[in-house]
């Protein structure tokens, strides 16, 4: 089970991948966002970023009944701000979410899952939200090849390095 704590601190972990992803990224050519990176089962860098950013959305309204996505398609993306507008909408969403729903709501038991087969079970909003942190987690080995393979050096994005920055910005 996440606690709210855990899910802020998820959060701003996904916050400083994503601003880390921003920096390589503007550094690149213009079009190298949208241009095949050999080898990828992604068409293309702009692809992946797209999915982490809109997999929140769909995980807020299909699970959680959270307000519709932007209508965004992923070939409308060709630099890095165009990912800016629907990624802080949706962690918009994600952040009221976590910060306003009540600590009873968040760990009640209240979406089933998978019903009728084997892996059936429910789970909290907690557990939907922490899964949907995760889930962006999971794609940064995507992201960073993504970027290697188009000439770009890939940012150092562990957990560590997030504590390190983050401490270091506290003596500040």
């Amino acid at each position: 089970m996440f606690s709210r704590e855990t899910l802020q601190e998820l959060f701003d972990f996904t916050t400083f991948t994503w601003k880390t992803y921003g920096n390589s990224v503007r550094r690149m050519a213009p079009d190298a966002i949208a241009s095949p990176a050999p080898g990828s089962d992604w068409p293309a860098l702009r692809n992946v970023l797209f999915h982490v950013a809109t997999s929140w959305d769909n995980w807020l309204r299909d699970r959680l009944g959270y307000d519709e996505p932007l209508d965004a398609t992923s070939e409308a993306v060709t630099s890095w701000d165009d990912l800016r507008e629907h990624r802080d909408r949706t962690r918009g969403w994600l952040r009221r979410v976590i910060d306003e729903t009540s600590e009873d709501e968040l760990h009640a038991v209240v979406q089933p899952m998978w019903k009728g087969t084997a892996a059936e079970m429910t789970v909290s909003v907690a557990d939907i939200l922490g899964h949907i942190l995760l889930h962006e987690r999971g794609h940064h080995g995507d992201v960073t090849t993504m970027l290697s393979q188009l000439g770009a050096t890939p940012p150092n994005i562990d957990y560590l390095t997030y504590v390190f920055f983050k401490q270091r910005q506290a003596k500040q």
